[in-house]
């Protein structure tokens, strides 16, 4: 799987089956490939992981915490640095022209594609986490998991499991 890193102007590509889980992948920079593993040492709380880094053969301790836009990332040493993750469906949206920021603005919770909605993970009043799976979207048949843009409750489902649906289609609203 490769997944996309933005750290301030930079962007990195990573390479790998279990990434961002504990793992190895490679880092790719400027068209070098290094090795990295990750491996979670402790939860702090709901939205935050101690993990160890070990990149090109060098150790970093950090601090991991989940934010509505990605991760705030504290090293050891005090230094502190933002990043923003995509995985390969994200990037294949991307690529289609659907873009992730808008779908973060609204609690209205959109396809991003045509499909079948095959599962709905939540219900009217449910209180949702922003990046929860709150429903499964068959397409091209490939399953995607349609994650909530915003942290909120579910006040309003908008479609039924087995249906058809088209893109940019309301499957619900997250206030």
């Amino acid at each position: 799987m490769t997944y996309r890193a933005k750290i301030g102007t930079e962007t990195l590509e990573l390479k790998g089956d279990t990434m961002p889980e504990n793992g190895s992948a490679s880092l790719v920079i400027s068209g070098i490939e290094t090795p990295v593993i990750l491996s979670k040492l402790s939860k702090t709380h709901k939205n935050s992981d101690y993990v160890m880094l070990n990149i090109g053969g060098k150790n970093f301790r950090a601090e991991v915490i989940s934010t509505p836009e990605g991760a705030e990332v504290k090293l050891a040493d005090g230094r502190k640095f933002f990043v923003e993750l995509s995985d390969e469906k994200q990037l294949l949206l991307e690529s289609m022209g659907v873009k992730s920021s808008a779908k973060k603005s609204s609690g209205v919770i959109k396809s991003p594609m045509p499909g079948l909605v095959i599962k709905i993970n939540v219900s009217v009043g449910d209180t949702v986490t922003q990046g929860q799976n709150v429903a499964i979207l068959e397409a091209m048949k490939m399953q995607n998991d349609i994650k909530s843009p915003t942290a909120g409750v579910v006040k309003e489902i908008n479609v039924k499991e087995k249906q058809a649906v088209e893109k940019n289609q309301a499957l619900m609203k997250i206030e």
